[in-house]
């Protein structure tokens, strides 16, 4: 049997042709609506009264043409000590634009701080003073939010599956405190994929990380005066030990919040915002939700020469490898090492092909 081309579950097929920095969930190529002040749930407060008071957020969704049919989901947290802030501060709305543009729906949430005088919950932080109790409330309202996103998702065309949760200060401690924690304590279907620690810690509760959790994006100062970079390096130690991939960015002499510099500075010639999107990428499994799985690339059989010849238009971010079978388990590459895509068409021609009747492309990050 001769000539089937297959696609499975890791296979991708660009029925387009993509230009260099024209990516969805990579590049800034969509526009965003924005609502603001949805609650999302209530919070246990002393002050000013004993009682619940409501917790509000904001959805940031992706628009135009090209969008993907499903969208990841990306849960941000503010900074501000535990004691201020806001989900409309510059920098959060600057995170949250960036990935809308990308095709995530994208969330920015308030949540209980020391002045709401929030009740005492489970969670790391020790002790019962109003920023420690906000510390372990903050964690709980932040799984309150991704709760509430997989409940909506279908509003949104959201894969509940494909998660991410991180913030900057505050909210990174937030961020990590809430992925890290055990399901018992944070709450059913508060799973995140991913996590972005900007300049963020664990003081201490480290060994909440396990093997088999979310990997994690860190970002921080060298020269952190506020939240001490030793944290990140703690952190860091009890990743490597508990196997759980991450990536770790110091910015050399850079104090608390360097927000600039995570959105500027270029390390191997890319921005560190730009290394953040492509660990993304590939630790929420995007391939398998990119726009143009519908439409095959041209194939060709010539019996007579032996060969099969398959082409597709490519796009510059991703390798491009064509494999054979004669039992759908053992796949033999037509071309050991990957081609680059360059934004133009690819094509890649097999031979001789024997009896073998079964191909498939492999589409991988080149990141």
């Amino acid at each position: 049997m001769i000539g089937r081309l297959l696609f499975t579950v890791w296979t991708l097929c660009v029925g387009f042709p993509v230009q260099a920095q024209q990516t969805p969930f990579l590049d800034p190529i969509f526009g965003t609506v924005v609502t603001s002040g949805i609650q999302y749930g209530t919070g246990s407060v002393g002050n000013p009264a004993s009682g619940q008071i409501p917790l509000h957020l904001d959805v940031y969704q992706p628009t135009g043409a090209g969008l993907p049919a499903k969208l990841p989901g990306f849960v941000v947290i503010h900074g501000g000590g535990f004691i201020g802030g806001s989900k409309t501060s510059v920098t959060i709305v600057q995170l949250c634009q960036a990935y809308a543009k990308r095709g995530y729906v994208t969330v920015s949430i308030n949540y209980r701080l020391a002045g709401d005088d929030p009740t005492l919950e489970s969670g790391p932080a020790p002790g019962t003073t109003a920023v420690q109790r906000s510390m372990n409330a903050a964690a709980q309202d932040a799984a309150k939010a991704l709760r509430w996103l997989r409940a909506n998702a279908a509003s949104f065309n959201l894969d509940p599956g494909r998660i991410a949760i991180g913030g900057s200060s505050a909210g990174a401690i937030t961020s990590l405190f809430s992925a890290y924690q055990e399901a018992d304590t944070i709450g059913p279907n508060a799973e995140v994929s991913v996590v972005l620690d900007l300049w963020g810690g664990m003081y201490g509760a480290e060994s909440l990380v396990d093997v088999g959790d979310p990997p994690v994006f860190i970002v921080h100062g060298t020269a952190d005066p506020t939240v001490p970079v030793e944290l990140s390096e703690d952190l860091v130690s009890q990743l490597q030990a508990s196997a759980v991939d991450y990536r770790y960015f110091p910015i050399e002499d850079a104090g608390h919040g360097p927000w600039s510099r995570f959105f500027n500075d270029q390390v191997g010639g890319k921005t560190i915002d730009r290394h953040c999107a492509e660990f993304f990428f590939k630790k929420l499994g995007l391939l398998e939700i990119y726009p143009g799985q519908d439409a095959a690339p041209s194939v060709v059989i010539n019996k007579a020469a032996n060969t099969v010849t398959a082409s597709v238009e490519t796009d510059p971010n991703f390798l491009y490898q064509l494999f054979s079978s004669d039992n759908l388990t053992d796949w033999d590459p037509a071309h050991p090492v990957p081609a680059a895509g360059d934004g133009n068409p690819l094509e890649m021609i097999m031979g001789p092909i024997g009896t073998r009747g079964f191909y498939r492309w492999r589409i991988s990050p080149a990141f």
